[in-house]
C-alpha cells in the first residue's frame, strides 16, 4: 500500500473536500481551532492546487457581520457556480465564478 501524501495542512476543522476545475481541491473550515496560530479560521473556503500541495489559499469566508458561518460541504452546479451548505447561516450559499455570494436557499418549511 502506498504511503499517504500530505496535501494540505493547518486547515481548521476541514470538511467537504471537492475537486474543482483546473486541478484545484477545495475544503471548508467548519470552525476556528482556538489556541492555534494557523492561517485559516472558521468559515474559510480554501483551495490547494494539485501541482503545489501544502500551499493553500483562503478563497473566501462565509461569515457575515451578523452570523458566524459554519460551512459543511461544497458542490459545483451545472451553472458553473459553487454551492456551500452553511449551518451557521442556515443556508445554501451560491458563489458565482466572479466570487459573488448569495443565499440561494435560506428558508425551510
Amino acid at each position: 500500500m502506498p504511503m499517504p501524501v500530505l496535501f494540505a495542512e493547518k486547515l481548521c476543522a476541514p470538511e467537504g473536500p471537492v475537486v474543482a476545475p483546473g486541478g484545484w481541491m477545495l475544503n471548508v473550515c467548519s470552525f476556528t481551532l482556538e489556541g492555534r496560530n494557523w492561517p485559516t479560521k472558521g468559515g474559510d473556503i480554501t483551495a490547494t492546487h494539485i501541482s503545489n500541495p501544502c500551499k493553500t489559499h483562503t478563497v473566501f469566508n462565509t461569515c457575515t457581520d451578523k452570523v458566524v458561518g459554519i460551512p459543511a460541504a461544497l458542490a459545483f452546479g451545472p451553472d458553473g457556480c459553487l454551492y456551500v451548505t452553511d449551518e451557521g447561516r442556515l443556508a445554501i450559499i451560491r458563489v458565482t465564478p466572479e466570487g459573488e455570494q448569495t443565499d440561494f436557499i435560506w428558508q425551510f418549511e
